[in-house]
């Protein structure tokens, strides 16, 4: 997965998730995790002190839980009772029904990982299927060791890359992070979620992509900013709020790791973003006309597509110019991790305009 793409604000629940909640320290628990089900099979885990105590106000605190041993135990009992039904189908030489295969996979989905996943990755009172199970179910076999492989440990550290853009950004309250990792089914990006309160991400470790840095720097900016700018609620963002926080955790990433080529830090080649310079006048005239939008098919093609001229990946480069023309006007960081959410439209066009 490309993370030069923009972290979803949504996505199928049927991945690896890490889940992002933010709080005061203390209140999450009461918050999302219903006593007993699978949360109550499932200790949290601290990384990487192993301890749960309070953090000083402006350290950050990780906890993990991994819902990867539950897809392992599921993979595990559907390969067996798999080769059971096989095995008593050639016994009675009668042919297996795929069908019956396929809800006996369901079921043990179900049995699994199902109330995890519905209330983690959906929120609360919404439906979930695990879509694409029954496509994907051949490839898992050969992701077993890299999906362990992310159950044992993360590089790099999250909390150690929370904790460095915590302190770049001056984080001067508390903040308690809950890092979530599960299984899903090949097919979706990564989706950042923010509800009571709470921040999640949905990153699919069975295909992770080759380096996590960039999607640590970018979720640990986009919650130190929720925590900071008082944004208490996911809806819909606009234009302008999306190319904000891209361009604030492009910024984040540049100054962590100093010194890279711009195209470093986008993700991209050296010729995209030469195409992109090419383009600039018109791409930053099209996100202009259309900061204010914030219905999700509209925005599709900004966020994701080739927005105004067709260039894959322009809504990243207008938001790394975006926030460069912040700093050059002489915004830092710091301060703009703690611009409140509806001053975001005003400020992205006044910087566009050149007020």
């Amino acid at each position: 997965m490309n993370l030069s793409t923009r972290i979803r604000s949504s996505g199928a629940v049927a991945a690896l998730a890490l889940a992002v909640a933010i709080s005061p320290i203390g209140e999450m628990e009461a918050r999302i995790a219903p006593q007993g089900g699978l949360w109550g099979s499932l200790p949290p885990e601290i990384s990487p002190s192993g301890e749960m105590a309070e953090a000083p106000q402006g350290q950050p605190v990780l906890r993990v839980t991994s819902f990867v041993p539950r897809f392992l135990e599921f993979h595990q009992a559907a390969r067996e009772a798999e080769l059971e039904a096989l095995e008593e189908a050639r016994e009675s030489d009668v042919e297996l029904d795929p069908e019956e295969l396929e809800g006996m996979r369901r079921d043990l989905w179900d049995e699994y990982l199902g109330e995890a996943a519905e209330e983690l990755a959906r929120g609360p009172g919404e439906p979930w299927e695990p879509q694409g199970l029954e496509e994907v179910w051949s490839r898992y076999g050969d992701r077993l060791e890299r999906i362990r492989a992310a159950d044992a440990g993360l590089s790099p550290d999250p909390q150690a890359v929370l904790r460095e853009v915590a302190q770049l950004l001056r984080l001067d309250v508390p903040l308690e992070v809950h890092l979530i990792k599960y299984v899903g089914t090949f097919r979706d990006d990564p989706a950042f979620r923010l509800w009571n309160g709470n921040y999640t991400l949905l990153l699919p470790v069975e295909s992770l992509p080759a380096t996590l840095r960039p999607l640590f720097i970018d979720l640990s900016t986009r919650a130190i900013h929720a925590r900071l700018s008082g944004r208490p609620e996911e809806g819909d963002l606009s234009l302008a709020q999306h190319l904000f926080l891209r361009g604030l955790a492009l910024r984040v990433h540049e100054e962590v790791a100093p010194g890279l080529p711009a195209q470093e830090y986008l993700l991209r080649s050296r010729d995209w973003l030469l195409t992109a310079e090419q383009r600039d006048g018109r791409i930053l005239d099209g996100v202009r006309q259309r900061l204010g939008e914030r219905d999700p098919g509209a925005l599709e093609p900004y966020l994701d597509g080739g927005g105004t001229t067709g260039l894959a990946g322009e809504f990243d480069y207008a938001a790394w110019r975006i926030s460069g023309l912040l700093l050059m006007d002489g915004w830092t960081l710091d301060r703009l991790a703690r611009v409140p959410e509806h001053e975001v439209d005003d400020l992205v066009a006044e910087i566009l305009r050149g007020d």
